[in-house]
């Protein structure tokens, strides 16, 4: 059976319900990709402050040890922002690209959600496990209070570009659930404690979730210039 000329097929049959992307809307694919990638370098932006505050925290630290914690964690901080900004940035636009392609599937959830650690240590990080969990949430939820609309509209986009149904906002490669599982992956193996990374979790959260809501309306805009759905009539419920 002959192919639509319109239409890009990533493999399977119709029976699969393969996403598959209209070539009429590959332009506008690199579009929403150069936005992105102009966006990043504003959500590390809490790495600016990050430095100020946790000198702030040793500041206020009620024990040399402690003072010592967060001056170490500044001086660690230092050294590894580069490879936190490239790896986080790659991990974003490794799903975004995925989203368009055959291989977009939750391997990239699975295995930011396997981060394991040996069984004799797992007593001793479920506290810190539970603070973190929280954490994350709480800034989830906070940009799907604050953007969800936009987010819903951006998914009803997407999903109509790849001929399905519909893109579960946390299958959105730019919700906020997946970016702030990314920043967990890439700051898990710094030899920080949980108040440290509670630390980078709050400034990520004052300052960077804003950004995603800005970024939101951006690939909105450009795909109502590029004719994708100007009227979605999606609302928040």
């Amino acid at each position: 059976m002959v192919a639509n000329d319109n239409i890009i097929s990533f493999g399977g049959s119709h029976k699969d319900h393969t996403p598959t992307l209209n070539s009429a809307y590959q332009s506008a694919v690199k579009e929403c990709r150069l936005l992105v990638v102009n966006s990043l370098p504003k959500c590390f932006s809490f790495f600016d402050s990050l430095d100020d505050t946790l000198f702030d925290h040793a500041d206020k630290a009620d024990s040399n040890k402690k003072q010592e914690e967060f001056f170490v964690a500044m001086r660690q901080l230092r050294i590894v922002q580069g490879d936190i900004k490239k790896q986080f940035s790659q991990l974003i636009l490794d799903d975004f690209d995925a989203l368009w392609s055959s291989a977009h599937t939750k391997q990239a959830h699975q295995k930011l959600e396997s981060i394991s650690e040996p069984d004799s240590e797992l007593s001793l990080l479920q506290n810190a496990d539970l603070e973190e969990d929280i954490a994350i949430k709480r800034i989830a939820s906070k940009g799907q209070a604050n953007f969800g609309n936009e987010l819903g509209q951006l998914s009803d986009r997407f999903s109509h570009m790849l001929n399905i149904d519909s893109v579960i906002a946390i299958d959105n490669p730019l919700s906020p659930d997946s970016i702030i599982k990314h920043l967990k992956y890439v700051i898990s193996p710094l030899p920080v404690s949980i108040s440290i990374k509670l630390v980078i979790y709050k400034q990520f959260e004052l300052q960077a979730v804003t950004e995603l809501g800005k970024l939101y309306q951006q690939l909105n805009e450009k795909l109502i210039s590029n004719g994708i759905l100007p009227n979605t009539g999606y609302k928040v419920r």
